[in-house]
Parts: C-alpha cells; sequence; structure tokens
C-alpha cells in the first residue's frame, strides 16, 4: 500500500487553497533540539576556532551570512569529509601523537590540520546545527535522523512536529514555492521528489549524468527549455538550485497534465520511469484500481519510487499541508499522450 487515503472533493479544495496561499514556509521551524540563534552560535565558533585549520570555514561562514548557502554549504562539507577521513586513520592518529609529543614545534599545515581534526568534538547534533547555519539542507536532515528518534516521537505534539522538519525541510522553498505556483504543481510533491531524487543536494550529479535537486537528465533539461522558453539555459545551470527546481518543475506541470492533476502517482512514474512507459502499461489498465495498478508497474525501481514520493508527500502534507492530507485518485483513467511524451 502507498500509505495514503482515496481523494474526495474536500481533498481538491485543501489542495486549492494550499496552492493559492502566499505563505513561504521557512526551511526548519524552531524546536527544543534546534533553533536559529544557537546554531549559527555553533557555526561561527567552528569557523573562528579552527579557521586556522581551514581557511574555507571562515570564508563559508561569510558566504553563508549573505545567504550563499549553495556556496558555502558544499565548501562545508568537503571539510567535514575531510575530518573525518582524519579522525578514522589509525596513522593519522599516530603521526598527530608524535608530533604533539615532540611539543608541536614543526610548522606543518597538513599535520596541523590533521591535529585540528582530532580536536574537534561536535556530536551528530552540533554538525546538524552547523550545515543549518551554513545552509546544507541536505546534511542537515542526515544528522537529523542520526540523532532524532523519529520513529518513537510521532508528529502529534506541536514540538515533535517542527522537529520533523529538520529531517523533512522545506528545502530551498523560495524556489520550490515560486516554481509551484506558476506551474500548476503542489510545491510539497516537489519537496517529496527533491528528498527521493538527491536528498536536497543541490550539487548532486548521478552515475548516468542527472543533475541537481530534482535529477534532471541533459536531455530533458534543454528540451523543456526549449518548451518552456526558458532564457539563458545551459545544461550547467542544472547545478543552480533555482533553474533545477524550475525546469524540473516546470516538466512535473506537464505530466500532471497529461495524466490529470490529480493522479500524481501516474506522473510521479513517468518522472521516473518516463510517460512513454507509464502510458503505455496504462492502456490495458484504464479504469483500474490504481494502487494494483502501481503493483503491475514493470520497472522494479519505477514501483518502488511511485511508493517512496508518495510516503514522502504524506509526511510533507502533514507538517507543512495545513490540514489537508495527500489523496490517492481511487482509479485509472486514460492519458494525453500530445501533452507532454519525453
Amino acid at each position: 500500500s502507498m500509505g495514503a487515503p482515496t481523494a474526495d472533493p474536500a481533498s481538491r479544495d485543501a489542495l486549492v487553497r494550499r496552492m493559492q496561499s502566499e505563505h513561504i514556509p521557512p526551511t526548519w521551524e524552531a524546536n527544543a533540539r534546534w533553533d536559529r540563534e544557537s546554531a549559527w552560535g555553533r557555526w561561527k565558533d567552528l569557523s573562528k576556532d579552527f579557521g586556522e585549520a581551514w581557511p574555507d570555514l571562515p570564508v563559508a561562514y561569510e558566504l553563508s551570512r549573505v545567504g550563499l548557502g549553495e556556496i558555502a554549504g558544499p565548501m562545508v562539507n568537503a571539510i567535514y569529509i575531510e575530518i573525518g577521513k582524519y579522525r578514522r586513520s589509525k596513522r593519522v592518529r599516530r603521526d598527530v601523537a608524535k608530533w604533539k609529543a615532540s611539543g608541536g614545534k614543526s610548522k606543518d599545515p597538513d599535520i596541523e590540520r590533521k591535529a585540528a581534526a582530532q580536536d574537534i568534538k561536535l556530536r551528530s547534533r552540533d554538525w546538524m546545527a552547523v550545515f543549518s547555519g551554513a545552509g546544507y539542507p541536505a546534511q542537515v536532515s542526515k544528522f537529523a535522523t542520526d540523532s532524532i528518534p523519529f520513529r518513537s516521537m510521532g508528529r502529534e505534539d506541536d514540538d515533535a512536529r517542527r522537529a520533523w522538519t529538520l529531517a523533512y525541510p522545506a528545502a530551498f522553498s523560495p524556489h520550490v514555492w515560486r516554481a509551484g505556483w506558476e506551474g500548476g504543481v503542489d510545491p510539497l510533491l516537489m519537496l517529496s521528489i527533491m528528498r527521493a531524487e538527491s536528498a536536497y543536494r543541490h550539487d548532486a550529479v548521478s552515475p548516468v549524468g542527472a543533475l541537481g535537486l530534482v535529477q534532471v537528465m541533459p536531455a530533458t533539461g534543454s528540451k523543456v527549455a526549449a518548451l518552456g522558453e526558458f532564457e539563458g539555459f545551459r545544461v550547467e545551470r542544472l547545478l543552480e538550485a533555482s533553474v533545477n527546481i524550475e525546469i524540473g518543475t516546470w516538466y512535473m506541470g506537464q505530466l500532471l497534465e497529461r495524466f490529470g492533476p490529480g493522479h500524481f502517482p501516474l506522473a510521479v512514474g513517468s518522472y521516473n520511469g518516463g510517460p512513454h512507459n507509464i502510458g503505455r502499461w496504462l492502456k490495458a489498465k484504464v479504469g483500474a484500481d490504481l494502487e494494483d495498478f502501481v503493483e503491475e508497474v514493470a520497472f522494479d525501481e519505477t514501483r518502488n519510487y511511485i511508493k517512496k514520493v508518495t510516503r514522502y508527500y504524506a509526511i510533507y502534507a502533514d507538517l507543512y499541508g495545513g490540514g489537508a492530507p495527500v489523496l490517492l485518485p481511487g482509479r485509472t483513467v486514460t492519458d494525453d499522450p500530445t501533452v507532454i511524451n519525453f
């Protein structure tokens, strides 16, 4: 089961109200485990205390202060990966111990950086705060998942619901909401696709060459840019959050139009497996129970993708939807391949 009840007229009205709302949520909501002020304090302290070992840290801090998390986040992430490598290496620990035993007098930036890595004692919760300050939702979600017992806490009380936003952020919300309004796509659906495709990494590149937050293939991006008359498009710009979201949302809007706005699981399956495949399988199954149709999707990856995105969508709707749940249509319908077929 995809875990969502069947659609009704009230759910349509609720979705329309959500789409017409001008409210853009913050990336994360303050709760007992995180607040912006203390997060910025941890981020500032790290950049100040270890800026000599990693000069990129204070640079990233200043970039994040002016809202350039798309640049700052990956810089901090690269340093985090390096720190982890040094902390796990027995050889590095031996070299650092030997250097410290000698009084640490020799000026060697490499060994000093390795020694600094041993001195960083941040827990998952601290790193979560650092990455929220740096503006990198991918790692905030990862560390929140590692440090907060979501399975046991539920989403019943307000503080718990706000804590869930750390794992399910309204990532890049100004871009997502603007593109959703313009393309007629629920922003919460695009966030669900973003989580499934890249786990909020705007710099993600897949083994097959898909790029960015919602993993747009270069050929698809070029076709969408031409059809949608997006000016100044270049394939490399798919690694820019705003461009990637705009292109991906326009494409999803067309898929929703092909299969019908209420039949988002078919559009989601098309986003992964291609509308021509979903359309081909649908021909003999018009009027079939939707969940039965999904279970019979020929591609394992696409079938599991539909279920995963639907599950994420239900959580996003619960957190940000203002009481409007994700509701599934009961049966499949005829699609219109003249809308879009790539």
